[in-house]
């Protein structure tokens, strides 16, 4: 199974991202030198601006926006939300010392990646600048890498954005680079309406403060839109075009009076520069004013959302003229827990998605607390309606607030109290997440969260839980599996990667032991020099899970069992699931070339080894024991 692409985000219309601090921990525990490589070759600005322009080229072209926000720094897949964690963009862009294979690394959505989705990571053994003079051109290979997080497989078109490997300057996408993202989340939807200023619509003013807000985009460069706005003798009117923390549109305000002339006007400064303002003091005998928002580019900027807001009368409070925050994405509605034993259910609004062709957001989110090993703490939701034509897909994740803290676990109960089957995609690190498909619309859920070990030192604590709803399912691959037996009590499997990816692993075993008796398996992860990349042991009856980069070569796996205490080991099934994460860009002369190379192997194979070549190396202790 490859990466699995074209699954939606689950709010496209604000996604946002961010540039990660130098020394922020990346693969491997290897600090992020982003800022470092690229301001060494040309300067914050121009770089910054240079992957600005990659994500608007796709946005230009779907039915998505950007945001720009602050990064905190907390290491690249740390516990949180895919979408919508405060401290740092959905999307992160990072740097550090990969392998020579790759130039950059991208990761889609994918339920099964948690905050690793989106995130970016270049290769800081080349050298990366601006345009042809440069080794390798940053915005090109940021468009390749956001092609990838935006859900857009690779290409065998070598004119395509999305060819494996860099071929030199791109001037932008193919149209069958177009279909593919418009594909996923849709065209971006064309107003007509008020396309002219015979036509405005009519704003409607709300509240006492005479205020009128209004949510559109601008479809494309050529887009504009016109509005009315009611005014009276005297008055002073406040016109403010929010694009911050909306979208990169780069918008131009202007204002006419009743009778058509211009009287005030207002240019974007950039793509992510300060909200357009414009102050007019109406004149007697002037009913309406006219408000025209179009393009100030003929470039990428040219589309995008926007949030028009316009107050009149003596006094215009500030508060009513503030955008929304760039990385709020909790419209979705909350649902609220009342402690151990019950749960009361918060009713709330859902996003229905509002213009045609968006990829709808269903979310409810809290926090709580564990506050003893014993603690279960309830919540009910409803299910909204279904996405599209298939099942709907509920994925509930749950992970600890602080590092360390509380490892909670979640489980879901339909209305009759029955335990629903679900599908752990992810145990490690402190969260938790599974999801169950085809859940009812209109249903109510029940979700529970405990201690994932009662009688450990991590049962109480306050955590984090949230609840998503999509039409596409996370797929786990079954890579390995087996049984092994007191006369067996190991087995080997060989994994042989010929690219560099982020590898997500789910690792799971059964026993038909005897009720008390304690059964677990071991999994080590060995690479060519016999060095440990990774030691997993998994309890009978659950399921654990973690999330690698491996580099180009071949890995050992190794699965042991054995049982607490001196019983002789009854039978134990094991089976590893997974699914890489991540696809990269490949690196290749800029020089023109004549003859493309051949399309790169397989980037991983599983298979069963005919002499384990590391047996000689390893303990037949049993996982109680050292590995």
């Amino acid at each position: 199974m490859l990466t699995q692409f074209g699954v939606p985000w689950p709010a496209p219309q604000q996604l946002s991202f961010s540039f990660v601090p130098d020394g922020t921990l990346v693969a491997g525990n290897q600090p992020s030198d982003l800022f470092s490589l690229l301001n060494d070759a040309s300067g914050a600005g121009d770089w910054q601006a240079a992957v600005m322009q990659a994500l608007q080229t796709w946005a230009a072209n779907a039915n998505v926006n950007f945001v720009m926000v602050p990064d905190g720094g907390e290491p690249l897949g740390a516990p949180g939300l895919a979408q919508a964690d405060s401290r740092f963009g959905d999307i992160r862009f990072a740097a550090a010392p990969l392998s020579p294979d790759v130039l950059a690394l991208g990761t889609p959505f994918s339920p099964a990646a948690g905050t690793l989705a989106g995130d970016i990571v270049l290769n800081s053994n080349y050298q990366f600048g601006e345009g042809s003079n440069a080794q390798y051109d940053v915005f090109s290979v940021a468009l390749h890498e956001v092609g990838h997080v935006l859900g857009v497989p690779d290409s065998t078109d070598p004119s395509s954005a999305m060819y494996s490997q860099y071929l030199g300057v791109r001037g932008g996408l193919t149209p069958a680079d177009v279909a593919a993202v418009d594909a996923v989340f849709g065209v971006r939807p064309l107003d007509t309406s008020n396309q002219t200023i015979a036509s405005p619509t009519l704003l409607s003013v709300r509240g006492v403060s005479n205020v009128a807000v209004v949510d559109a985009q601008l479809a494309a460069a050529t887009d504009t839109h016109f509005y009315q706005y009611p005014v009276v003798d005297g008055e002073y009117a406040t016109i403010v075009l929010h694009t911050a923390g909306v979208s990169l549109v780069e918008p131009q305000l202007t204002v006419y009076d009743g009778l058509g002339n211009v009287v005030g006007t207002a240019v974007s400064s950039g793509p992510n520069g300060a909200d357009l303002v414009v102050h007019v003091h109406n004149p007697t005998g002037n009913p309406r004013l006219l408000i025209d928002v179009s393009s100030a580019t003929g470039s990428v900027f040219g589309a995008g959302a926007y949030r028009l807001v316009v107050a009149s009368g003596s006094y215009v409070p500030t508060n009513l003229l503030k955008a929304p925050p760039g990385n709020a994405h909790s419209d979705g509605g909350e649902i609220d827990d009342s402690g151990g034993g019950g749960g009361t259910y918060v009713g709330g609004e859902v996003d229905d998605g509002g213009e045609q062709g968006r990829t709808a957001k269903y979310s409810y989110s809290l926090q709580s607390i564990l506050a003893s090993p014993a603690d279960v703490r309830y919540a009910h939701f409803t299910v909204p309606a279904a996405i599209g034509s298939g099942p709907l897909t509920l994925t509930a994740t749950v992970w600890a607030s602080q590092s360390g803290a509380a490892s909670p676990v979640v489980s879901v109960y339909d209305g009759g109290g029955t335990l629903v089957p679900s599908e752990v995609l992810e145990n490690e690190n402190g969260t938790y997440s599974l999801q169950i498909v085809g859940v009812v619309p209109g249903a109510v859920y029940t979700v529970a969260v405990a201690a994932a070990n009662p009688a450990g030192s991590t049962a109480v604590g306050s955590y984090h839980l949230a609840v998503n709803f999509g039409a596409a399912a996370a797929v786990l691959t079954p890579y390995a599996s087996g049984t092994l037996t007191a006369a067996a009590s190991q087995d080997f499997q060989v994994l042989n990667v010929n690219s560099s990816q982020y590898f997500h692993f789910l690792f799971s075993a059964t026993s038909a032991a005897t009720s008390g008796a304690s059964v677990a398996v071991r999994m080590t992860i060995y690479d060519a020099l016999g060095n440990v990349v990774q030691s997993l042991v998994d309890q009978a009856g659950s399921a654990v899970s973690t999330t690698l980069l491996l580099e180009p070569g071949t890995y050992l796996f190794r699965f042991a069992a054995g049982m607490q205490g001196n019983g002789m080991l009854a039978d134990t099934n094991y089976q590893l699931q997974g699914t890489p994460l991540s696809d990269p860009i490949g690196p290749l002369p800029i020089k023109p070339i004549t003859n493309l190379p051949p399309p790169p192997p397989p980037p991983f194979v599983f298979s069963s080894p005919v002499i384990p070549f590391y047996l000689v190396f390893l303990s037949l202790n049993d996982q109680y024991g050292k590995p």
